[in-house]
């Protein structure tokens, strides 16, 4: 029994009501089960179909009918399981509230009252709060992309930002959440730097980056040679979108990079300066 049907059949049986508007899930229910009258657009309940709903919601689905239908949205899995036989009720993210972290190679996570090594090509899955409280660092290096994120050691561009700046990964929809990781930048308050594709999009992401001070890119005669081979395609699906945005750009450094990107109309994703060692490219 899916999520959105086991709402619906709780709000039937929490309901004042006896009468509810028609939905795929819906009417495939009540023809299953022989439920309901259907009139126009809506289909009514006696209070007798009402007690069988319970019923079936129950022993088909897990779940007692007064349960909350709100209560699916912020349980863990395993809060979900105490009320419903699919712990994937719940709107609940795994991961939630967490963050990726790490730092350049060689250099130690400062976290409470420690100092951490972390294995070469490894990083920390943390709970952003408890970052918020607890690290040390100076400053923050934001990186747009997994792979990047995960290769960090590999990248030479970076390994000369001066200090021992707290790694973060910006998130991804399919992990860890990028209002997460800004979050913890605005907690922080500390100066970011940001690591990002060489597009439209990547400038507005370095941009929007709270504590954002600079992005790192090379120097200007290699960023030209590296985007004469960059990606067309790739650049005007973007900048279509946010042209507006890009014409009131303030900090300099940002112009200067969006105008070597946009004389040459062309993208260029991070993941090219990743540098792996030939052992490392299977």
């Amino acid at each position: 029994m899916q999520k959105s049907l086991k709402i619906t059949l709780l709000l039937i049986c929490q309901g004042a009501r006896q009468e509810y508007p028609c939905s795929k899930g819906l009417e495939g229910f009540c023809e299953e089960f022989g439920l309901g009258r259907r009139q126009g657009s809506k289909r009514f309940f006696t209070l007798n179909e009402i007690e069988r709903i319970k019923a079936i919601l129950l022993s088909q689905g897990g779940m007692d009918w007064r349960t909350d239908p709100d209560s699916l949205n912020d349980l863990t899995r395993a809060e979900t399981c105490q009320i419903s036989d699919n712990e994937k009720d719940t709107n609940r993210r795994v991961r939630d509230e967490r963050v990726a972290i790490k730092t350049l190679a060689g250099k130690p996570l400062k976290l409470a009252q420690g100092d951490l090594m972390l294995p070469p090509g490894s990083n920390l899955d943390v709970n952003w709060r408890w970052v918020a409280e607890h690290a040390r660092h100076d400053s923050v290096l934001v990186i747009e992309n997994w792979e990047c994120f995960d290769d960090s050691d590999y990248v030479d561009l970076i390994q000369g930002i001066e200090g021992n700046p707290l790694i973060l990964f910006r998130g991804d929809p399919a992990c860890y959440r990028n209002d997460h990781s800004k979050m913890l930048l605005e907690t922080l308050g500390l100066p970011v730097f940001a690591f990002v594709d060489f597009d439209p999009r990547g400038i507005v992401i370095a941009q929007s980056l709270p504590g954002f001070v600079s992005m790192i890119s090379p120097p200007a005669d290699e960023l030209n040679a590296l985007l004469a081979k960059g990606n067309r395609e790739r650049y005007s699906l973007q900048y279509s979108g946010i042209i507006g945005y890009l014409e009131k750009l303030e900090d300099p450094g940002l112009k200067q990079i969006w105008g070597i990107i946009s004389r040459h109309s062309k993208a260029l994703p991070q993941e090219t300066f990743v540098k792996k060692p030939p052992s490392r490219l299977n």
